[in-house]
């Protein structure tokens, strides 16, 4: 379930007069522009934005901000939805059944509850035109009711930027954790940062890897590994801290289901497994394995995938070693996901994110393909040298990092 566009957002400041009414008298059109005991507020940034695929309320993440000389004043805010086809009548009196009620007067990004229900008792659906209000209360004797959001849900694939605090920069690769927190390794934008981003999007160093992170993955006892690009080291995080695990191999990880590393860099067409003595192998060596950056592992098949940045090729490697080519696509190809039969790489170049088939066939391309930070729809949005890419755990979303800073995220 996705809103239309991404988002609605008020970019206009409204200015609102709280009227006196009566207690036991609704709220009329006539009443709203009263000028009893007039008490200004302004509402800005009033937006709804779908961050989920649940087809229920709780994909709607709201924002507004609230100002004014009466903001002291304000006791109470209610958000209000209704059909666009529905007809109003301020002259009722609304359910609480059907208000939801907002408890901070300036808010960033609440998550509304998976019940929500428009004003005639209906959840919220897909593909239906839906118009929301903030109802601002001063005292007992008074209210407001804002101008209207419109909005439409709709299954539709959404770029969209997060909003961090604080921002960060960074360009590799990322890791979607088991309880849904976003690792992000800065490279070259922040060479000695390992980043974290937790569910409510604040930002931290989760460790402080020097020589430019560029690569991670967890192993089966929650160990993270990082590899760094300027030292060429392979680093092991754990709640004793960061520790040097192996020197001289760098480039992407990938674990199979024994739990044994396996990495390769861009300027070597070996790929290399992490012995249990922290030395390293070579695994196998093939020169279709093409100025490689992306590489990951599937489960299922207990094959290796690869992805060339120099010729764009596709690659799947048995654990025998032997390298076949699955598709030579157009992409410069930078990080690479798998989940559930799908390859989802970043095409540098091509300023573009590609799912794929196990067959090399392209399902889905993603962005205009002219270099931009453009949230919206698929064809409408823009990225900028997308590098780094990760598929969450339910196949939900998709996360990007870029050379243009910002992480992204693709509701699918």
């Amino acid at each position: 379930m996705k809103t239309n566009h991404l988002s609605i957002i008020l970019t206009c400041i409204l200015s609102f007069t709280l009227a006196s009414c009566s207690n036991s008298e609704p709220l009329t059109n006539e009443d709203s522009k009263k000028n009893i005991n007039p008490i200004n507020v302004v509402v800005s940034e009033f937006q709804m934005v779908d961050f989920g695929n649940a087809s229920n309320g709780s994909d709607i993440y709201l924002s507004y901000t609230i100002e004014g000389e009466a903001l002291m004043d304000v006791t109470s805010i209610k958000l209000l939805i209704a059909k666009n086809s529905t007809e109003l009548d301020f002259d009722r009196t609304f359910s609480s059944d059907f208000l939801h009620t907002l408890s901070d007067k300036k808010t960033t990004d609440i998550q509304l509850p998976d019940n929500l229900k428009d004003i005639d008792g209906d959840l919220l659906e897909n593909n239906i035109q839906y118009k929301a209000y903030l109802m601002i209360k001063g005292d007992d004797t008074t209210k407001v009711l804002s101008e209207p959001l419109i909005f439409t849900l709709a299954d539709e694939i959404i770029v969209t930027t997060l909003s961090l605090e604080p921002s960060i920069a960074a360009n590799e690769d990322l890791l979607v954790g088991t309880n849904g927190d976003v690792f992000v390794c800065g490279g070259w934008r922040s060479p000695s940062s390992l980043f974290k981003i937790t569910d409510d999007r604040t930002t931290s160093v989760f460790s402080e890897v020097s020589s430019t992170p560029i690569d991670a993955t967890f192993n089966p006892n929650g160990d993270l590994f990082v590899t760094t690009a300027e030292n060429n080291a392979l680093h092991k995080i754990s709640s004793t801290g960061t520790a040097l695990f192996h020197a001289n191999t760098s480039g992407a990880l990938a674990i199979d289901n024994q739990g044994v590393l396996y990495t390769l860099s861009y300027n070597s067409s070996t790929i290399y497994k992490v012995l249990p003595n922290k030395e390293t192998e070579a695994f196998t060596t093939s020169t279709l394995i093409n100025g490689p950056v992306g590489f990951e592992y599937d489960k299922e098949r207990d094959v290796f995938y690869v992805g060339n940045w120099n010729d764009g090729k596709i690659l799947s490697v048995d654990k025998s070693g032997k390298v076949t080519e699955i598709v030579d696509t157009d992409a410069t190809i930078g990080r690479m996901s798998y989940l559930d039969d799908k390859l989802y790489i970043t095409g540098n170049a091509q300023h573009q994110i590609y799912i794929l088939s196990l067959t090399g066939e392209i399902l889905t391309t993603i962005g205009s393909g002219k270099p931009g930070l453009e949230d919206g729809s698929k064809n409408k949005a823009s990225f900028s040298n997308p590098n780094g890419i990760e598929i969450t755990p339910n196949g939900d979303a998709l996360y990007v990092a870029s050379r243009a800073g910002g992480i992204r995220k693709i509701i699918l």
